[in-house]
């Protein structure tokens, strides 16, 4: 019975019905222990996908000669910088033909 009534919290924690303080009063209220009821919030969040956000990359290479001129880009590094910025005028299709980007 118990551990239906965590689940189900955990269950509306996940799908943003109730906030983790309420989530927390709940589950504390079963007897189960912080440290429990805080690892069982945690997981319930890190499955609950988030809206916004900061997308981090890391990229090896780069050095005091990069810059954003595609002309005289030296390694991978300026290339995927590049690439998020800006596009090409053509591409080649799947057909092997000649495409325009813009």
């Amino acid at each position: 019975m118990k551990d239906k009534f965590i689940e189900q919290q955990a269950q509306k924690l996940t799908d943003g019905l109730i906030n983790r303080r309420k989530f927390m009063t709940s589950v504390l209220a079963t007897g189960l222990t912080v440290p429990a009821a805080l690892s069982l919030a945690t997981k319930a969040e890190a499955a609950a996908p988030k809206k916004g956000g900061t997308f981090r990359y890391g990229v090896g290479h780069g050095s005091t000669t990069d810059t954003l001129d595609s002309g005289t880009s030296e390694n991978h590094f300026t290339l995927v910088n590049t690439y998020n910025i800006s596009n090409h005028l053509t591409h080649i299709d799947s057909d092997g033909k000649l495409k325009g980007d813009l």
